[in-house]
């Protein structure tokens, strides 16, 4: 496969009801199409998150126009091993996390449509077929019947007081029936004092069922250690893992879960490598998603069918949180379980209402 061109747009989505991320109304973000001399296509996406990503919009947009203008006339492998060890020595590591998960996304995508894969393929002989996902209750939102089928249920914590919180969390999972595990979310929200009183609150083992952990509790992570000894609760590692090596884990033994999102770590390379460190100390992986468009949404896809753990559902319901898409039709994204194919090798068009040509290079 030789690249022969490139295009990149800028896209602008409204958030569905309410504000999304941040308070904010619009998701912008970058996509990338590259074209081989063989007629394929793939496609990346570069959203950083504002709030999470180190990088902004116009960072993202210089650093991904500059690494597509360097894979022009480049040659890759058949062999998927061999164009994984290819993408992890050629393309740059010091470019933005979010331009990586693009580039490795949009590379991957056109040699899957060079040799009829999927571009989970590429990262993985026999990816998973279909995928559990949990759903994702935002500080706006209640339970509703139409979330009963799902075995997680994501929640976000850490907005109000600790007993208005932990009053929140049971109101939702008793409308979903009792029958779900429970993911809640702070977002660092707490201190040590604030994360017990909520745990008091909650009174785990007394009515709530075992939840299956909740991520970034506490401001200081030096304190996971003791908030785990004093709840019993386990815990996840999100926003801290952008700060870390994976080879850094070991310190964190008692984390239960990590949530890795490639559009903050980095793509698929890094996130396999996070994925290959916390199996070896126990930690679950669980792909998650930033608020990407369906393109950026496919990547998370075939991230999860490739990397993730079979039967964890994996974090990919900010998709609702959107009002419109990139892709028309929109990818099949909504239950409790989803079949991995229509989404990355059906056929979609383009939104062109939502996108703006930013720049066009080579044949």
């Amino acid at each position: 496969m030789v690249i022969a061109g490139y295009q990149l747009f800028r896209y602008a989505l409204p958030f569905q009801g309410s504000p999304g991320q941040g308070g904010r109304a619009i998701r912008n973000g970058l996509l990338l199409c590259l074209r081989s001399t063989g007629g394929a296509t793939g496609w990346g996406e570069a959203a950083p998150l504002p709030g999470f990503s180190r990088e902004n919009l116009d960072q993202a947009a210089a650093a991904l126009r500059a690494g597509a203008d360097r894979l022009i006339g480049t040659a890759w492998p058949a062999s998927p091993a061999t164009m994984r060890a290819t993408m992890a020595e050629r393309l740059p590591h010091a470019v933005p996390p979010s331009v990586r998960f693009a580039l490795e996304q949009a590379l991957g995508e056109a040699w899957a449509g060079e040799h009829g894969r999927s571009l989970a393929h590429l990262w993985r002989e026999g990816p998973a077929e279909t995928l559990a996902l949990a759903a994702l209750v935002m500080p706006d939102e209640g339970g509703e019947a139409g979330w009963a089928g799902y075995r997680a249920v994501k929640v976000k914590v850490g907005r109000g007081t600790p007993g208005e919180d932990a009053a929140r969390v049971r109101q939702v999972w008793e409308r979903l029936g009792r029958q779900v595990g429970l993911r809640l979310d702070a977002n660092r929200a707490w201190d040590l004092d604030d994360a017990l009183a909520f745990a008091a609150a909650l009174e785990v083992g007394s009515g709530v069922p075992a939840v299956e952990f909740i991520e970034e509790p506490l401001r200081d992570v030096a304190c996971l250690e003791a908030f785990v000894a004093g709840t019993g609760l386990p815990v996840a590692l999100d926003e801290t893992l952008s700060t870390l090596a994976p080879e850094a884990l070991g310190r964190y033994r008692k984390v239960r879960a990590l949530v890795l999102k490639p559009t903050l770590l980095g793509g698929f390379t890094a996130v396999a490598r996070w994925v290959e460190a916390g199996r070896r100390l126990g930690m679950r992986p669980v792909i998650s998603a930033a608020f990407e468009s369906g393109i950026g949404m496919r990547g998370l896809v075939a991230a999860a069918a490739a990397l993730g753990e079979a039967g964890v559902p994996a974090g990919l319901d900010t998709y609702r949180r959107l009002r419109g898409d990139v892709l028309t039709p929109r990818p099949a994204l909504a239950g409790p379980e989803v079949a991995v194919a229509p989404v990355l090798t059906g056929t979609f068009g383009l939104n062109h209402r939502c996108l703006t040509l930013l720049h066009t290079a080579g044949a």
